[in-house]
């Protein structure tokens, strides 16, 4: 997508809770994990990545460290991941306390969600949400946009496409 694309008016947003958003519009994590699975109006269709406001707290910041790749596995991040996209991806964890919060940050594009037990060469196992009855919703390809302070909510919501979107995007954060 190059400099807002066609962008539409409007288009759906997603509140993801920092560093994932991050990782995901840097395109370093593939899936984002859920109870529920996107209803199928969403996929194969561009959403806004909004980085929810909450706080990440040091003891969040060790588990995702902790779940990071060992052992040849990529565990959340993308498999095709390169050893400087994971230090990259490392690097991004470890600043989590200091990414935008409560601002859309990005746009990606939504696939149709699987079951976590259905994403090939992906140790879920060991995850809290990677129980059997979740979903793994791929987001891909990914673009950083300047960021755009607002609200967001749980599930989808719609976002009014700004100005600074249908300008050259950001490259990075």
């Amino acid at each position: 997508m190059t400099a807002a694309e066609a962008l539409p008016a409007e288009l759906p947003a997603l509140s993801v809770w920092q560093p994932g958003a991050s990782l995901i519009v840097a395109g370093l994590k593939r899936y984002d994990l859920h109870t529920w699975a996107a209803p199928p109006e969403f996929h194969y269709r561009r959403i806004a990545i909004h980085a929810a406001s909450r706080p990440v707290g040091r003891p969040e910041i060790r588990k995702l460290l902790y779940y990071m790749p060992r052992d040849g596995g990529k565990g959340i991040l993308h498999a095709e991941m390169t050893a400087e996209q994971l230090d990259d991806a490392i690097e991004l964890v470890r600043q989590a306390r200091w990414l935008p919060r409560g601002a859309f940050i990005g746009i990606v594009t939504l696939g149709k969600p699987v079951r976590t037990s259905e994403v090939p060469g992906t140790p879920y196992g060991g995850l809290s949400k990677a129980d059997a009855g979740h979903w793994a919703w791929p987001m891909f390809p990914a673009q950083w946009m300047p960021q755009i302070k607002a609200k967001g909510t749980g599930g989808f919501f719609t976002m009014q496409v700004p100005d600074a979107w249908r300008r050259e995007p950001a490259d990075v954060i």
